[in-house]
């Protein structure tokens, strides 16, 4: 019983004689089966699959999240300085939710500069050692973001040495629901194209006749 040569797996080095076809066939020949057999990878499916998948989830997010939980508002410096934002205002943010960037604060003796982003309702966003924070859950509307530096006194508690002296303004105007709709409608139709045009390429080569 005579196995067809495409089903049929050898290593570089060896040469495939089919008596079917009363000759030999070359390493190249064997190298281009290998390359148009590997193209079509299931892999390679799972990727774009999962690359799609994440394109409609971002296409369609922007639903609103708890806000966090209202801080204690730590006592003022009597020196305290003014924290200086990169970008003070974003106007018709699509997606509901912005970074929030500011220049560092000079600490003043030794000791790590804390920094906390809080909305005009006292809600803290952020809290670390970073000068940027990522907001996101944010409803339709404006929505205004202060920043403080802390730091640490010998007694234990924190003081504000420096503070924002004009709010971080975040105008947030989400998709429409009807174009949300059609952004996932034509991510959907691309990815049925490109799995159906994977899937006949490779039953194309799988039926390739033998050269």
């Amino acid at each position: 019983m005579i196995l067809p040569r495409r089903s049929l797996f050898f290593s570089p080095g060896q040469v495939l004689f089919s008596p079917g076809q009363g000759g030999r066939i070359s390493r190249g020949e064997q190298n281009s089966d290998r390359v148009r057999m590997r193209f079509f990878n299931p892999r390679l499916t799972m990727v774009l699959v999962c690359l799609a998948v994440t394109f409609l989830g971002h296409t369609v997010s922007g639903a609103a999240e708890d806000p966090p939980e209202l801080g204690e508002t730590p006592e003022l410096g009597e020196t305290a300085a003014e924290v200086i934002w990169t970008q003070s205002r974003f106007d018709n943010v699509r997606e509901g939710y912005q970074a929030l960037t500011w220049k560092l604060v000079p600490s003043p003796g030794q000791g790590e500069v804390i920094y906390e982003v809080a909305d005009s309702s006292g809600n803290v966003y952020y809290r670390g050692g970073l000068p940027e924070a990522f907001i996101s859950g944010l409803p339709d509307g404006e929505h205004a973001f202060e920043v403080r530096a802390l730091k640490a006194t010998t007694a234990g508690d924190e003081v504000v040495i420096a503070v924002s002296d004009t709010p971080a303004v975040v105008i947030v105007n989400h998709w429409p629901m009807s174009q949300a709709w059609i952004l996932l409608g034509v991510g959907a139709l691309v990815l049925s194209i490109l799995i159906g045009l994977i899937v006949v390429g490779d039953r194309i080569v799988r039926t390739e006749p033998a050269s």
